[in-house]
């Protein structure tokens, strides 16, 4: 069982004011956060 801040800690944290506009980042990071956590709980499962 992994507790939730290792958990999160494995999140991807995108900071603001790269080479990309700030939406196209959020739209990414929206786009893959329901992957995290669906692998995060497949992992934890498993163990």
């Amino acid at each position: 069982m992994i507790p939730p801040s290792v958990r999160f800690s494995f999140f991807p944290k995108i900071e603001i004011g790269f080479s990309f506009p700030s939406r196209i980042l959020l739209a990414i990071q929206f786009m893959f956060m329901p992957l995290f956590f669906f692998f995060g709980r497949f992992y934890a499962i498993s163990i």
